[in-house]
């Protein structure tokens, strides 16, 4: 089973059409079946958000709009009300953390007010924040690893200006990481 939500419509095809340039003693190998494909990004909103599971209805939903944040606030209150009762647990943190870092990666670069206003809830909210910061620190801290071994200046100036546009002091992190005035 395929769930997709590219922009394109899903051509179907054979499986082994998938994989061209295999040796015919190789093909052989290549195992031949019939696959699902539900293209999420063709379904009415009210469709995904109607599922009894509400993991599934928030997580199809965040596939589909992963690009588009007017639609992901404008829907937060039907979003994630259900992770309160789960945001004490490993799964619903882990649920969170992975939520964080999807739409971070498929959104445009988004403040940190954006995550607050997503997740509407105290609970929920409150643990998005430490969340976020938690992987804005840890990205901070891996791309200066690399920036240094690298010796790309350019890189770490980058981000410098990512870490600005995210609200972080930069003398701080500067003077933190690097000495630098």
């Amino acid at each position: 089973v395929i769930l997709y939500h590219g922009k394109a419509r899903w051509q179907y095809k054979p499986l082994p059409d998938y994989f061209g340039g295999i040796d015919e003693h190789v093909m052989e190998f290549l195992p031949v079946f019939r696959y699902l494909v539900y293209d999420i990004s063709h379904y009415d909103d009210e469709q995904l958000l109607s599922f009894k599971n509400r993991f599934l209805a928030t997580s199809l939903f965040l596939m589909k709009h992963r690009t588009n944040e007017v639609r992901l606030l404008a829907e937060r209150d039907r979003l994630f009300v259900w992770l309160d009762a789960l945001i004490e647990t490993e799964i619903g943190m882990r649920y969170l953390r992975t939520t964080i870092v999807y739409l971070s990666k498929n959104l445009e670069l988004k403040p940190k007010a954006f995550f607050k206003a997503l997740f509407s809830t105290e609970q929920t909210g409150r643990k998005a924040m430490t969340t976020y910061d938690q992987i804005i620190e840890q990205g901070i801290e891996q791309g200066i690893e690399r920036g240094i071994e690298r010796g790309q200046e350019k890189a770490f100036i980058s981000l410098l200006r990512v870490a600005y546009q995210q609200g972080i002091d930069i003398d701080q992190l500067a003077a933190q990481y690097m000495d630098l005035p």
